[in-house]
């Protein structure tokens, strides 16, 4: 464990942390509790791709899962974590690099509500459900996904209902908070947000 986990850990602030598979509303949420909260936010997924264009030499891949990519990024952002922790002002962090049980084991070395983290995800869709909504909800603007061929999108898609499936699996062993936003989506973003902001504001 490294030493920057000291007892001081302990009297550290909140932290607000939404992880989940790509296309499941992670960003929107950061964005509501921006609007409401004022609570600032980071995606990882921008640190990933800077690290992975600027600095080659550590390894990172797009076409690579990004659990697994999360997984070599994970050291990183634990002391970005711990970092931000130190400052006396909320702050949210979301990316689909998370692995729930990393945030978990994290979570057990602060005080008790110094992190409020939950992950989202769409397990129960089919691939065509989701190129489905997708298509009717996109975000627009600079857009990777809509960039990209009709088999490459289903490619991703198939990938992102794996992940989706494995962080529900992660967050049931590791006792974290998982919300399907497959269907009914904007009513379990109304209880995600709920979920994040209970008490803090």
């Amino acid at each position: 464990v490294p030493s920057s986990y000291g007892s001081d850990l302990k009297e550290w602030m909140v932290l607000f942390i939404v992880g989940g598979a790509a296309r499941s509303g992670k960003t929107l949420l950061a964005r509501r509790m921006l609007n409401e909260g004022h609570v600032a936010w980071f995606s990882l997924d921008a640190l990933r791709a800077g690290l992975t264009k600027g600095a080659p030499s550590l390894g990172l891949d797009f076409d690579r899962d990004d659990l697994e990519e999360g997984d070599r990024l994970w050291p990183i952002v634990r002391e970005i974590i711990t970092s931000i922790l130190r400052d006396d002002f909320p702050y949210l962090l979301e990316s689909s690099c998370l692995r729930p049980s990393s945030v978990a084991e994290l979570m057990g070395r602060v005080r008790d509500g110094a992190i409020r983290a939950l992950f989202l995800g769409y397990p129960e869709l089919n691939a065509h459900e989701k190129l489905s909504q997708i298509a009717a909800n996109g975000i627009g603007g600079n857009d990777w996904f809509s960039s990209l061929t009709d088999p490459d999108k289903l490619k991703h898609v198939n990938r992102m209902i794996k992940d989706s499936r494995t962080i529900r699996a992660d967050c049931n062993a590791s006792g974290m908070k998982f919300f399907d936003t497959g269907r009914d989506f904007e009513k379990v973003q109304v209880d995600a947000l709920n979920y994040l902001r209970r008490d803090a504001w």
